[in-house]
């Protein structure tokens, strides 16, 4: 937006920031600063919607609920005139002031007079066309306008969406004509780019349905208008253009491996933002001053490619050192863990930043809930323990709304926020009401309740209790169709091991070489995923291979799986060349 100001008629608004009431106040602050003047673009104007706007900022003279027709002839012929009564003035001057004063909008510098002057020069003909517009039905402007007035502030609800369908449809209206033929087409421009960030509030999303009503309304009218809307929660569903089916949320990448000629004239493009790949990683890090792909690699893996903790870790790890003591020097990259340490992050700053959306309140039972797999309301409530379930479903919606839950995921909350949780779950004492072990306890429970064979396994690991979990798999190797799946999912339990990045399988089950072979294996092969699971807890590269060497000792103990298993090992070895290549 930055390089484009000055070039287009830009604008930037924080919805959420701004707190706006409603979607005619982002309409407003719109106007003002797409009516700011560019150089070498000639200026856009709007007299339908603004007349539209001041109509309804007028006040009802006492012992009546609307004004009289005069003062609306009046204002017409004070903004013919080019002689605003103070009052219209004051009202056009704010309006401007949103745009000039828009915390980080990247708008050129300007006063109110910008505004002031760009309404007045609208409205300096005999009959403007915001009259004409808003007496296109037959009925004289004072009388559409005073019924405008009234349908906005004393109608029913359809007749307040009724007024606000208006006014977004004279928004539309100016725009087309300021980029009309004897405007801007002749300068090359067809459209401006307008940012709406943290659209999630009611106002935004307000805006975006009365905008996408305006345009499938009106399929044949194109209006010159971009609008990228971003938000950090999920939006609730508008209504989309009746020409297009519906969609779910695609990549970029994505999307442009499905892009059809039909796709490309939409006006409709719903996308959600990845996280970082491992080259993308790669390559910010270079930009970084970060050289070293053993740290880059470490660092993509324990932030799950998300971009503010990718960017916080590498800008940590920058003047860290390049030796190759995975433990220690992994702790000092990530600084993850250490809640005091000399140049670690604080677990605390980069969790606030994550939750930032969630309110404070909620953050002490997010953290209790970390320990669920799934993150239902029915884990949710045996996680707390002493909630209802009407509270359980109130804060599953809150979570799939602001944290952006993915439930077809193992980790339905992002890799990086559950590893946080899990550190803060972790720190509390043993005689916390919702300790490490209450809370798996209360979870295994739920889940041998429920016959949850998995995920009762989960949480006796996260309780550490190895040797009965390996027991269990290794008995079923024999009889489990899927037990690769059981083992996945039953060995990315959390863990209390000590962060120091040199704990090794045979360290968690010192017993492995006292029992029969196929049994020890199997409590080897358990342990590493296990600690592989949380990238503070092992030297990865050495880690994964030996789980490597584990699956194929497996492979040739138990045939049926031999596949799978040399194909697992397989992919250990690939993952461990990634730190070194």
């Amino acid at each position: 937006m930055h390089e484009l100001t000055g070039q287009l008629h830009t604008a930037y608004v924080d919805v959420a920031a701004r707190g706006f009431d409603s979607s005619v106040e982002i309409m407003t602050e719109l106007a003002a600063q797409l009516s700011l003047a560019r150089q070498d673009l000639s200026t856009l104007r709007f007299p339908r919607f603004l007349l539209g706007q001041l109509t309804l900022q007028l006040a009802a003279p006492d012992n009546s609920p609307l004004p009289g027709k005069q003062q609306i002839r009046d204002l017409l012929t004070s903004l013919k005139a080019r002689r605003m009564p103070p009052d219209v003035r004051d009202l056009v001057s704010r309006a401007a002031d949103l745009g000039v004063k828009s915390a980080g909008a990247p708008v050129p510098g300007g006063t109110a007079d910008t505004l002031l002057s760009a309404v007045e020069a609208a409205f300096s003909r005999r009959r403007t066309s915001g009259e004409k517009w808003w007496s296109a039905a037959g009925r004289p402007t004072p009388d559409a306008l005073l019924e405008l007035h009234r349908m906005h502030h004393l109608g029913a609800r359809h007749e307040r969406q009724q007024a606000q369908d208006k006014l977004m449809q004279a928004f539309l209206a100016d725009m087309r004509d300021s980029y009309a033929e004897r405007l801007l087409r002749t300068q090359g421009h067809v459209a401006s780019p307008v940012l709406l960030d943290d659209v999630h509030t009611a106002a935004g999303q307000m805006f975006l349905d009365l905008l996408t009503r305006a345009r499938n309304q009106h399929p044949d009218l194109v209006d010159p208008l971009l609008v990228v809307a971003t938000s950090g929660r999920t939006l609730r569903d508008i209504e989309r253009p009746s020409a297009t089916e519906p969609r779910h949320l695609l990549n970029y990448a994505a999307w442009r491996s499905r892009w059809t000629p039909d796709e490309a004239s939409t006006w409709y493009f719903p996308v959600r933002l990845r996280d970082l790949s491992g080259d993308e990683s790669i390559r910010w890090a270079r930009e970084q001053g970060v050289y070293d792909r053993w740290t880059v690699t470490a660092v993509h893996r324990l932030t799950g490619g998300h971009p503010l903790g990718t960017a916080e870790l590498l800008a940590a790890s920058v003047g860290v050192g390049q030796e190759r003591t995975v433990g220690a020097d992994q702790m000092r990259i990530s600084g993850l863990g250490v809640r005091r340490g000399e140049g670690g992050i604080a677990e605390d700053s980069l969790l606030s930043e994550l939750l930032a959306d969630l309110p404070a309140e909620f953050h002490d039972q997010l953290v209790t809930c970390s320990a669920s797999r799934s993150l239902t309301s029915t884990e949710i409530q045996a996680a707390l323990g002493d909630v209802s379930i009407h509270a359980a479903d109130h804060l599953r919606v809150l979570l799939e709304h602001r944290l952006w839950l993915d439930p077809g995921a193992a980790i339905p909350v992002h890799p990086l926020l559950s590893r946080l949780l899990h550190l803060h779950l972790q720190s509390r004492p043993d005689d916390h009401p919702d300790s490490w072990v209450t809370v798996h306890t209360r979870l295994r429970k739920h889940c041998l309740d429920v016959g949850d064979t998995i995920g009762s396994l989960h949480h006796s690991l996260a309780l550490g209790e190895v040797r009965q979990v390996a027991h269990h798999l290794e008995q079923s190797l024999d009889s489990d169709g899927d037990w690769l799946f059981s083992l996945t999912q039953v060995t990315a339990a959390p863990n209390r091991l000590a962060k120091t990045g040199d704990i090794s399988p045979r360290a968690v089950v010192p017993w492995a070489s006292d029992v029969e072979r196929r049994a020890g294996t199997v409590a080897l092969l358990v342990a590493g995923l296990w600690i592989q699971s949380d990238p503070l807890t092992a030297s990865q590269p050495v880690l994964l291979r030996s789980t490597a060497y584990q699956f194929t000792e497996l492979a040739s103990l138990v045939p049926r799986l031999a596949d799978d298993m040399f194909a697992m090992a397989e992919e250990c070895r690939r993952e461990a060349y990634t730190y070194d290549a």
